[in-house]
């Protein structure tokens, strides 16, 4: 019974953070407007985003090796956290180095750099927010996994709302760092006080190089995925088209709203499930579960979607005071694609899970490799400025094999014989 009703917290919030999310983006049009300021906040969100996926190359499969030395020596899971904390702040250190070295050479605009010079340095402090998070969940203290979230996005709101003398977007480069430096200092009481961790100067620990390995093929798959964001992304600014990618980014949080809400709480339910059918063996049960949940899923984000573009030039007009028709076909179209893409990825999130779960790890990212390939062939080939093409070419062309590969190997699988 705790646990359906930690799961239920949970789910609740993680759509206040979603809410709250957008609600920061509403009042950040409200004050900058559809101008380069928001495209370039928006951007280096997005940049900061991928960047924090990236060092979970170092400790996404962590979890299950920190819960078994937990239970039986905390001392080797302090040397794991130890180690996972000071490999984290490393390559942390190393990108934003990178980072200023890029700026030196010019590579990065002065627009985009005068924001980034401060907002590089949230990098650091996320990535460490983020492992804290999961060693904290690790520990059963699941509602703060989002409720950390919700404080750093309100410290942003509050900023937007009550700072009105400045209209630098800066402000929230600064926000964002006041409000995880104090979140992380809270994350550091709870996991070396409360729960006795000992910290330790060590980097590279042999005894952990299976953490190490599985965590880089389990992540590196969704880093190639996630290649398609950053490319568009890339695009979009190469357009020049002011105000085009707050647009995009309007279109996409729509879609976040209308996906996430209903998805989370049954991809939750999902993992719980699938985790309790792999243990017990009970191999007959998954095929089922998992074409349950992808046309459970699929069904209703479907409706959902359909109702937000239904009404989709009413939000938007209600959202942005000073939209014009044209930028509201602009992101109209954006949608309906983002939302075809959205479509496809319930099918690829939910297999890829169980593929996961049953071992897969290296199979799925030769996958994510394919799917980095053709993407990024598609892209050199692509001369266009046309976004519907551009779009389709990139974005859903790659999604559609992906979504095709993967099933199909799973239907092909050892796991699917076993079934």
């Amino acid at each position: 019974m705790l646990k359906i009703l930690h799961a239920s917290s949970t789910s609740v919030l993680s759509l206040i953070s979603l809410f709250l999310n957008f609600l920061l983006i509403i009042k950040i049009n409200s004050k900058y407007g559809i101008s380069e300021q928001t495209d370039i906040y928006f951007f280096s969100v997005m940049i900061s985003v991928f960047l924090s996926i990236a060092s979970q190359l170092l400790w996404e499969a962590m979890s299950k090796y920190y819960i078994q030395h937990q239970t039986k020596n905390n001392v080797k899971a302090s040397y794991l956290y130890s180690s996972l904390l000071n490999l984290t702040i490393l390559l942390s250190v190393v990108i934003i180095i990178i980072y200023f070295i890029l700026v030196e050479s010019k590579v990065i605009s002065d627009a985009l750099s005068n924001f980034m010079n401060v907002y590089i340095f949230y990098t650091l402090l996320q990535n460490i927010y983020i492992l804290n998070k999961y060693i904290l969940n690790l520990k059963e203290r699941y509602n703060l996994f989002y409720l950390f979230d919700i404080i750093v996005i309100s410290i942003n709101l509050a900023a937007v709302y009550l700072i009105s003398f400045n209209n630098d977007i800066l402000l929230l480069a600064y926000s964002s760092i006041i409000g995880t430096s104090g979140i992380i200092i809270y994350q550091f009481i709870l996991i070396f006080h409360k729960y006795k961790t000992q910290y330790y100067f060590l980097f590279y620990i042999k005894s952990f190089r299976e953490v190490y390995v599985n965590s880089f093929n389990l992540k590196l798959g969704q880093v190639f995925y996630l290649s398609k964001d950053i490319l568009l992304s890339i695009y979009i600014q190469n357009l020049n088209i002011v105000g085009l990618y707050t647009l995009y980014t309007y279109a996409v949080k729509l879609i976040g709203l209308a996906y996430q809400t209903i998805q989370i709480p049954i991809f939750n339910k999902y993992i719980v499930i699938l985790s309790k059918l792999l243990a017990s063996r009970q191999y007959q049960q998954v095929t089922k579960l998992l074409y349950d949940k992808i046309t459970q899923t699929l069904l209703l984000v479907s409706v959902s979607l359909t109702v937000v573009y239904i009404f989709l030039p009413h939000i938007l007009q209600i959202l942005l005071h000073n939209i014009t028709e044209a930028q509201i076909a602009t992101t109209k179209e954006i949608y309906v694609y983002i939302s075809f893409v959205t479509l496809l990825y319930i099918i690829i999130a939910f297999t890829e899970r169980l593929l996961s779960f049953a071992g897969y790890y290296r199979e799925v990212l030769k996958i994510g490799m394919f799917f980095f390939f053709i993407t990024i062939l598609a892209y050199l080939l692509t001369d266009t400025k046309e976004i519907p093409y551009f779009l389709s070419l990139i974005i859903i062309f790659p999604n559609v094999i992906y979504a095709i590969i993967i099933t199909r190997f799973y239907l092909k699988s050892n796991l699917r014989t076993r079934l």
